[in-house]
């Protein structure tokens, strides 16, 4: 989806305000291409000319957040009216009245900064949801190259890893589970979905001697990476 934000007026002053937040651009390529702009989470994003909005540049969606902060930080910057501006007093270093104008945001630019924000979260929130699927499918590789290596440690230029056990709790029989932990009042140790809480449940493993009835113990490898 392309989005009609830049004015064409504007587009010396968007390249100077990248260049001053160090956000690298480019030229873009072919007739319609305007300009090359790269985010950080989806890397270079294209300004396009185009024939419906003669005034206006389009853009990919991508780019619309930080063409929005562009915006929201440049808009209106020279011009202050009496409704958009608080005046205020402050003495000087003689200890002279200096007469001060503070910039009100207009509703406008007040739901811009707002929409900005919420397209960054939730490109973050997209980003950080396939960093951890990527992470997941990096520990399995891992996994697989330490038993392929015979081995249960390696290191890396940036970090150190190590497979670590921990036992955790895996409910196969929910009735006998609940029975049990209500009988010798550990009903601490489940929640209402019944989910068992992993610190209660040893401590009551180790004081029983051994598994609760209907919940058996798992053991589940991690990955432990740390500083190299």
């Amino acid at each position: 989806m392309k989005r009609y934000l830049l004015h064409k007026t504007k587009l010396e002053e968007f390249k100077a305000w990248l260049d001053k937040e160090g956000i690298q651009h480019r030229p873009g390529k072919g007739d319609w291409q305007v300009l090359q702009v790269c985010t950080p989470e989806n890397g270079f994003q294209v300004v396009f000319s185009q024939l419906k909005m003669p005034e206006y540049y389009s853009l990919n969606e991508k780019l619309e957040p930080t063409v929005l902060r562009f915006i929201n930080e440049t808009k209106n910057s020279n011009t202050l009216t009496q409704s958009q501006c608080t005046i205020s007093f402050r003495k000087d270093a003689d200890h002279m009245p200096v007469l001060g104008l503070k910039r009100e945001k207009t509703i406008g630019e007040l739901i811009d900064a707002y929409r900005a924000i919420q397209l960054e979260r939730t490109a973050i929130a997209a980003k950080d949801k396939a960093l951890i699927a990527d992470q997941k499918v990096l520990q399995e590789k891992i996994f697989a190259a330490f038993e392929a290596e015979n081995t249960t440690a390696g290191r890396g230029a940036l970090g150190a890893a190590s497979i670590t056990w921990l036992d955790v709790p895996k409910v196969v029989d929910e009735k006998k589970a609940s029975a049990v932990l209500k009988r010798k009042g550990w009903g601490h140790i489940f929640s209402l979905k019944f989910t068992i809480e992993p610190a209660a449940w040893r401590e009551a493993k180790d004081r029983l001697g051994g598994d609760i009835e209907g919940i058996e113990t798992v053991m589940l490898k991690k990955l432990s990476v740390t500083k190299a």
